[in-house]
């Protein structure tokens, strides 16, 4: 079954969102984009054939387990997920995901930078969504267990 992976990473993904009617979805021949909270950040699905890929920015995780897929995208639409962006002249160099545990702590989940030569002012930025409220977040098969 090689090559169904990503298709199945998407199809869970639209079953998941379709319970929470708030949620925007876009479709495109290479997967989803799914419409963040204004202030925090959206989130592509793409089908790479062999897997499929969760984004944020620069941040992306790959992933074949379509359930663990489809819980880590209700995290990322949810404020128990938030992404802590380094930027240098404006230019995002590293980017990591924290989900929080059920005792209230942050715990990173994982980062992803990129080499850039890009001189200037350091800023970070921390963003996250409320299009799914906390409560509603799968607790079974979390992504990470923080």
């Amino acid at each position: 079954m090689e090559g169904l992976a990503g298709k199945r990473v998407l199809e869970a993904v639209e079953a998941m969102v379709a319970k929470y009617p708030q949620v925007v979805v876009s479709r495109n021949e290479r997967g989803l984009t799914l419409t963040g909270s204004p202030g925090g950040f959206d989130i592509k699905v793409t089908d790479d054939g062999h897997e499929g890929t969760v984004w944020t920015g620069i941040w992306h995780d790959h992933l074949d387990d379509p359930e663990q897929a489809a819980h880590l995208v209700a995290w990322l639409l949810s404020p128990r997920a938030r992404v802590t962006e380094k930027c240098r002249a404006g230019k995002v160099t590293f980017t990591s995901l924290h989900l929080m545990g059920n005792d209230g702590t942050w715990n990173l989940y994982s980062h992803v930078g990129r080499l850039t030569l890009a001189f200037g002012q350091k800023t970070t930025r921390v963003t996250s969504n409320s299009v799914i409220a906390p409560e509603d977040v799968p607790q079974t098969n979390r992504p990470d267990a923080p």
